[in-house]
C-alpha cells in the first residue's frame, strides 16, 4: 500500500537528522529506530515515558536511507503527524511533529546544521 501524504510543518524539503524527545536529540542513523513503551533486548530505539497511556510496546519506527526518512506505524493506539493520523507509513521532513499517547508525548524532527564562519573580507 502507498504511504498517505501528510502536510509538513515546514515548506522545505530537508530530511531530518535527529529526533528530539524531552529536550534530548537522538541521531537518525541509517537503518531503523524503534519507538515505543518497551524495547526488545538488543533493539535500537527510544523508550517513551510509562506515564502516558495509549503507547504500544513497539509503537512506530523511523526508517532512514540515503534519500528518505519514513515513519512506519505499528501501534494499535494511533500516531499523529502534524495533527493528522498516520496510516501505515509516511515520509518525514525536518519540522514535523509526531504525537503518541494520552497525554500526548511529542517528538520533533530536526535537521542538523553547522555554523558558518564569517568572511574576513580578504
Amino acid at each position: 500500500p502507498a504511504a498517505e501524504l501528510m502536510p509538513s510543518v515546514v515548506s522545505g524539503t530537508q530530511l531530518p537528522t535527529h529526533l528530539v524527545y524531552r529536550n534530548r536529540a537522538y541521531r537518525l542513523d541509517a537503518g531503523s529506530l524503534v519507538v515505543g513503551a518497551e524495547l526488545s533486548a538488543g533493539e535500537k530505539g527510544l523508550q517513551l515515558s510509562s506515564i502516558a497511556s495509549g503507547i504500544s510496546r513497539r509503537h512506530f519506527s523511523i526508517e532512514t536511507s540515503n534519500c528518505e526518512v519514513l515513519l512506519k506505524e505499528y501501534g494499535r493506539y494511533g500516531t499523529l503527524l502534524n495533527g493528522y493520523p498516520v496510516k501505515e507509513s509516511v515520509s518525514l521532513r525536518a519540522g514535523d511533529v509526531i504525537a503518541v499517547g494520552q497525554p500526548a508525548e511529542e517528538l520533533l524532527l530536526v535537521c542538523e546544521e553547522h555554523p558558518m564562519e564569517a568572511d574576513d573580507g580578504a
